[in-house]
């Protein structure tokens, strides 16, 4: 289809923008043939992962092209720590081969370990459940199939290119020139920072806590954040039992109703009788049901939002009189998720389950910002009901069963004749008109021929009367149920807020009515589930990655130096959802968990490094310093080049991505940010360790020594 083909060409021109900013960013710290010998393994990568995603039985859909997307920037990471550290060999005056086996037998467990724990974050969001964890799991598939794809990449293809063609970095030239510079005030940074570690460190605590603070109680929440429509819907129903000519009628008053909306923002408008949607994945079906669509001009064609034309004709069609429900609602994207305010109201009687919800319905049409209240009761139709009197029906000289023909014949009529046009025939019936059938006086005035001859009257023979019949009775844990829905304007509020809000009446309510339950559903309740799942989730990543990463140190204390950036990182990802106007929804908090294994990554092959130098027999100040400058140009380069690969993803305009933008915006400004703690808070953590170290092993606490790098 048009809008498939649009879709797959707006990812292919966001893969082509982020793998050239990648290259870009690569040529400035690399070179050329640095750059070239990494970004030629993203397409092995990316063929590899979709290899492995065809064993796993995942199909190539958007959701999995963004996710391969998402990753872009992250697959070219080990692949920049084995180039670095090979050409550095090379550098020493090692030949291609003895480089390239030593470089990268160096820094295989330290990538393997970082893959490791990019592979465990990602792993977690499996925990997701319900209809949220369904949809999106494709999402952690692809990029877990496409890492595993360029570790391989990076530790068997990518070495045996760098035995041929592979050279030491560029020297003496504006490369070199810059990261010597760029390492000089580093250094001068990281001595200050180091000399007055305990202060550094506390500032940059309650800075991460007030960050904290400030997005949990500026930011809202949300379970999705709300795109750009391409479409709204009005939503009509009527009372049961009304005609579909009538339905028709009342549909073509709410086309004139909207005639005053922005006409250059609507490309074409659509009415369907008999038929509406609903949030959740069944439409409403029946006579006494319709809607109006109105499909809006592309986003960059208008000047008008479509939340600007969705509030408009909700003022439009305030208060018109008729329908039980005219509600005004935007097409959705992504899973059903139902409406943003669902209550329900559980019990045994309806009477008591209608007036509660009468009384939550009340409330909610109060509050300012809540838009389209109405509940999801379906009565029983209209019904004529006839009840016969035996005393007169026998003294009449009638049977129950000439009344029912009779009736019959009325509703459905009997066959009159047959018309033969040429080789078909058609039976004439006849029967009551529809405006006989309506009027309960002509239902009575009918007559019935006895058995005698004579002519009477329904009404002598029995009494008729105009009922609605039985409702239609849902049912959630086996109890009578009736659900209030309503909208949210997210303008002036939010479905969180508006759930906070109702909570005491909700409360107020059971109490008063013991056997009764009033809860929260829809978004809230997925909201809620979605971010119970995610801490779990959070919780297992976060134990799963300290084992990998005590098993690389063999130590319990030093993976806490490495994961203290975890923390530090929500700086950058409250900062970025601040800027850009987001909330946090389910997938900034995503980009959360999966930041939990990226952000680890440099700072794992920084405190290695360190490792190896104390190992040779280095003061740990010196240990610490010596592996800071060693890994300044791989640390910085793989944060940017993960940055500048999620950045054609944060500033996507199209509908199908715009939910995954949150998720982008954590991952992106979150290494960001953190790139600064890994290069300076790490180093002072490091040292903390042990000063810690040697108070136990000495009873007091001795100062590590502070001198300038050399």
């Amino acid at each position: 289809s048009k809008e498939l083909r649009n879709t797959l060409s707006n990812l292919m021109s966001n893969a082509l923008f982020g793998l050239a900013l990648v290259a870009v960013t690569l040529w400035m710290f690399i070179g050329l043939r640095g750059s070239l010998m990494a970004v030629i393994g993203l397409p092995v990568a990316v063929l590899g992962g979709v290899a492995i995603l065809k064993l796993w039985g995942v199909s190539v859909n958007q959701l999995s092209l963004f996710g391969m997307i998402l990753v872009l920037g992250i697959l070219v990471d080990d692949a920049i720590v084995v180039i670095e550290n090979i050409a550095r060999h090379m550098a020493m005056g090692e030949d291609r081969a003895e480089s390239v086996v030593n470089g990268t037998r160096e820094v295989t467990w330290p990538v393997i370990s970082a893959t490791g724990t990019t592979v465990a974050a990602f792993s977690s969001l499996f925990m997701m459940t319900g209809v949220m964890g369904t949809f999106l799991a494709n999402i952690p598939k692809v990029v877990i199939a496409a890492l595993v794809a360029s570790l391989v990449e990076a530790l068997f293809i990518l070495p045996s290119h760098m035995a041929e063609h592979g050279r030491p970095l560029p020297e003496g030239d504006w490369r070199d020139a810059f990261m010597d510079r760029l390492r000089d005030r580093y250094v001068r940074a990281l001595n200050w920072v180091l000399k007055h570690r305990y202060r550094n460190l506390a500032a940059s605590l309650a800075l991460a806590i007030i960050m904290v603070a400030l997005g949990a109680t500026v930011l809202d929440v949300k379970l999705m954040e709300d795109p750009e429509p391409e479409y709204f819907e009005v939503r009509l129903e009527m009372p049961p039992g009304t005609r579909l000519s009538a339905t028709e009628a009342f549909l073509e008053q709410i086309r004139a109703r909207l005639g005053t909306l922005d006409s250059s923002a609507i490309q074409d408008v659509m009415t369907v009788s008999g038929f509406s949607l609903t949030d959740g994945p069944s439409p409403n079906r029946g006579t006494n049901y319709g809607s109006v669509f109105y499909f809006l001009t592309p986003r960059k064609e208008r000047t008008i939002s479509g939340f600007t034309m969705i509030a408009d004709a909700r003022e439009q069609l305030r208060d018109m009189p008729g329908p039980v429900s005219l509600e005004v609602a935007a097409n959705q994207v992504g899973p059903p998720v139902g409406a943003p305010i669902a209550i329900e109201v559980r019990g045994k009687e309806a009477d008591v389950l209608l007036d509660l919800a009468d009384r939550v319905r009340e409330e909610l049409a109060s509050i300012d910002g809540v838009e389209d209240v109405r509940t999801d009761y379906v009565p029983g139709k209209k019904e004529l009901q006839i009840h016969t009197d035996p005393a007169a029906t026998a003294m009449l000289g009638l049977t129950h069963q000439q009344i029912a023909s009779h009736v019959r014949a009325a509703f459905y009529g009997i066959p009159a004749t047959t018309l033969k046009a040429e080789r078909e025939e058609a039976d004439v019936l006849v029967k009551f008109q529809d405006s006989m059938r309506d009027n309960i006086d002509n239902m009575r005035a009918l007559m019935i021929r006895t058995a005698d001859g004579r002519d009477v009257a329904l009404g002598e023979a029995a009494t008729v009367t105009e009922e609605l019949g039985g409702a239609a009775v849902r049912r959630i844990d086996r109890k009578r149920a009736i659900t209030v829905l309503a909208n949210v304007n997210e303008d002036k509020t939010t479905a969180v807020a508006i759930n906070q809000a109702v909570a005491p009446l909700l409360a107020e309510l059971e109490r008063q009515n013991p056997g009764y339950t009033l809860e929260a559903g829809g978004e809230f309740e997925m909201t809620a589930e979605s971010f119970r799942s995610l801490g779990v989730a959070f919780v297992i990543s976060f134990l799963i990655i300290f084992a990998i990463l005590g098993a690389q140190f063999k130590s319990y204390i030093q993976p806490m130096i490495v994961m203290a950036a975890i923390p530090f990182s929500f700086i950058g990802v409250v900062f970025g959802l601040m800027i850009s106007g987001k909330a946090i929804s389910l997938f900034s908090l995503m980009g959360i968990i999966a930041l939990a294994g990226i952000v680890v990554n440099d700072s794992l092959v920084l405190v290695d490094a360190a490792n190896g130098f104390s190992a040779q027999g280095m003061a740990p100040r010196e240990a610490i310093l010596a592996a800071a400058q060693r890994r300044l140009r791989p640390i910085l380069l793989t944060s940017l080049t993960t940055f500048f690969g999620l950045l054609p993803m944060i500033f996507e305009t199209s509908l199908q991505a715009r939910f995954l933008i949150p998720m982008a915006i954590s991952l992106g400004f979150g290494v960001l940010f953190v790139t600064v703690i890994t290069l300076l808070l790490v180093p002072a953590q490091f040292l903390i360790l042990e000063d810690v170290r040697r108070l136990f092993a000495r009873g007091q606490a001795v100062p590590v020594e502070v001198q300038p790098a050399k």
